[in-house]
């Protein structure tokens, strides 16, 4: 844009034109120089011209420095770089066992001897081991197995990785009696004369013909017992009484002994039996202790508030782990790598 007011200023000489004009006319006028104003003018041009002087080295000194003090920057982002970091605070919440897969019976007094299968009929196992006879009879399962037992009664039993249970060795006569360390899911055969009373640590659940979980070692907070179908009593080894559960509730025993009975959503406990990991807006330190119990890895977090991140999560328990981790990394908010055989969270 033309800017007239510019133009014409830009046209007009300078103080310094303007002086040598009047000099010039001046001297064809025949009068000489005044010194006096001359010297002062020349003075004046000197000192500006110094400042001026002084002007350009500040700014090629300004502008010298700015690459200086870019390189400066650079070299301590550079410095800080190669500084040693601090190591993420690693929370191992479960590790790995040298222990082989195996479903195993053992019958008091005698040495274990490995089962073949998963599905267990007791009639027939007892029957072939001899030894068995008139004694306790344990099975156990290991980090990676689970075991389906068919009782001589005709009740079922499925048992989770790392669990054990213990018949009595009078089950069926006049009463049925178990004892389990882990998580079992129960399906009794109805039986009016004869209680079905499992032991459990901390207390006793007792059936006559009903569907129910229980885990022995739920995390805090989760529950010990889901009853599916029908309804139970519950005894507390530390208190008298009873307490009765019906369909659709769950039992969770506080730290201080106080039992609390609530509706529960019992579908993901009957998909573990159907041979799935079920997940329903679970903390992801809840799925990951399970399948570093089930597939026998350690398990590390580094980061801490990834613990809490809640996940709705479905998959078969034969599936390779590396296509579960796959799954389980496409949600938001999951980092999870496989290193040295770990399986770490980030």
């Amino acid at each position: 844009m033309y800017d007239k007011e510019t133009d014409i200023e830009e046209q007009l000489p300078t103080e310094r034109e303007a002086h040598d004009i009047r000099l010039a006319l001046a001297m064809m006028d025949g009068k000489g120089p005044d010194v006096e104003a001359e010297w002062a003018l020349m003075s004046e041009r000197i000192d500006r011209d110094e400042a001026c002087t002084r002007h350009r080295k500040r700014r090629a000194m300004l502008w010298a420095a700015v690459p200086l003090a870019a390189a400066a920057v650079a070299a301590l982002f550079a410095i800080a770089g190669k500084q040693p970091q601090p190591a993420p605070t690693q929370h191992t919440i479960i590790t790995a066992t040298n222990e082989k897969p195996a479903i195993t019976m053992e019958a008091d007094g005698e040495e274990a001897v490995t089962l073949s299968g998963q599905t267990i009929n007791m009639a027939k196992a007892a029957r072939g081991a001899t030894a068995a006879a008139g004694r306790n009879v344990t099975i156990s399962t290991s980090r990676g197995r689970e075991c389906n037992l068919e009782l001589a009664d005709g009740s079922k039993v499925w048992m989770n990785a790392e669990s054990k249970l213990t018949i009595a060795k009078d089950y069926g006569q006049a009463s049925r009696t178990l004892w389990l360390e882990g998580e079992a899911y129960f399906e009794v055969a109805p039986d009016s004369k004869r209680p079905f009373t499992v032991h459990s640590g901390k207390f006793s659940t007792t059936a006559v013909g009903t569907t129910f979980n229980i885990n022995t070692s739920a995390p805090a907070g989760k529950p010990d017992i889901v009853l599916v179908e029908g309804c139970v009593d519950i005894s507390l080894a530390a208190s008298p009484g009873k307490r009765r559960m019906h369909s659709g509730q769950a039992a969770t025993l506080g730290d201080g002994g106080t039992l609390t009975v609530a509706d529960a959503d019992t579908y993901p406990y009957t998909q573990r039996r159907n041979g799935f990991f079920y997940f329903e807006q679970e903390p992801l330190l809840t799925i990951m202790a399970e399948l570093g119990r089930w597939y026998n890895k350690t398990v590390v977090f580094e980061n801490e508030q990834a613990m809490q991140t809640r996940l709705h999560f479905v998959a078969e328990r034969g599936q390779d782990l590396k296509e579960i981790i796959a799954s389980l990394n496409d949600m938001d908010g999951v980092d999870i790598s496989a290193e040295d055989g770990c399986l770490v969270v980030k």
